[in-house]
């Protein structure tokens, strides 16, 4: 009598995409928070943080050039919490050079294709939505809030995060940063961003100790190891971008005449090709 083989059963998930926003990525856990992490979820790297571990040398030298006054918490201890984020800075300047970080891995949106590294299940139509997004979100930028300019590191990787979240809509994204300084956890940058450009964001409507996603993003975080840096102090938030307009988006569809025009009506509110139109941001701790 024949034995059967040991039954042999795999269940394919789809993994979570999260984004990296730049306090975290610049924070003295970010490096580690993003190599334990790839074990269990896609990261993202934003394309202006290339930018900036390009140019380390001059912010190795320059660190008030690359954090301003307003993503500080205290202004006494600017100048510690600068040379932090240079030491990190290094630490991902080090891990570019001498680290496979492809192999880990994380992954990111470039200019082209051959510019990006995308997972397997991600098309490369997702970096010219991108593109789009953050072009979108400039311009939003500099309607609502003359003082505040494209071309700041941060400000820049700000937008690429809330972007490319967008863009990877159909991939169940979140972007991982850190909160404020509120005993209840004050709202992230990202928070006063999104601000900025006229886009609404709001704590989720869940008790802190009843949080269905902290429950549903507690086991990865365990098996890989992020726990612990939570554990350690790190004000970890995530921020979820429910942008509708931005889920399926047509190229043409800035330059094309809107319904509005088609039924002969005036004083629509919408501008035409605006894919963050009606878009939310939600955000909630994880500590």
């Amino acid at each position: 009598m024949s034995t059967l083989p040991p039954l042999d059963v795999k269940v394919n998930t789809r993994r979570w995409s999260c984004v990296l926003d730049i306090g975290l990525a610049l924070s003295p856990w970010g490096l580690m928070f993003a190599w334990r992490l790839a074990d269990e979820m896609n990261v993202w790297l934003v394309p202006s943080l290339w930018d900036v571990l390009d140019g380390a040398d001059y912010y190795l030298c320059h660190p008030q050039a690359l954090a301003p006054e307003s993503q500080i918490d205290n202004s006494c201890e600017a100048d510690a919490q600068r040379h932090l984020i240079v030491e990190t800075l290094s630490q991902w300047q080090t891990a570019r050079l001498e680290a496979d970080l492809p192999s880990i891995p994380i992954y990111w949106a470039g200019d082209a294709s051959h510019d990006s590294l995308l997972p397997k299940d991600v098309g490369p139509d997702v970096i010219k939505r991108f593109t789009l997004l953050a072009e979108a979100l400039d311009r939003r930028l500099q309607l609502s809030d003359k003082a505040l300019e494209p071309g700041h590191p941060f400000l820049d990787c700000t937008r690429d995060a809330v972007a490319l979240a967008a863009a990877l809509g159909r991939y169940r994204p979140l972007i991982f940063t850190l909160g404020g300084e509120a005993e209840d956890g004050g709202a992230p940058n990202v928070c006063q961003y999104l601000d900025a450009c006229g886009i609404a964001c709001r704590k989720a409507p869940w008790p802190t100790n009843n949080n269905p996603m902290q429950h549903h993003l507690l086991p990865a975080l365990m098996r890989s190891g992020v726990a612990e840096l939570v554990w350690t102090g790190m004000p970890l938030v995530a921020v979820h971008i429910v942008a509708p307009r931005a889920f399926f988006m047509s190229e043409s569809e800035e330059h094309a005449p809107s319904y509005s025009d088609a039924l002969g009506l005036e004083g629509s509110s919408t501008p035409r090709g605006d894919w963050w139109d009606r878009a939310v941001g939600l955000w909630y701790p994880l500590t």
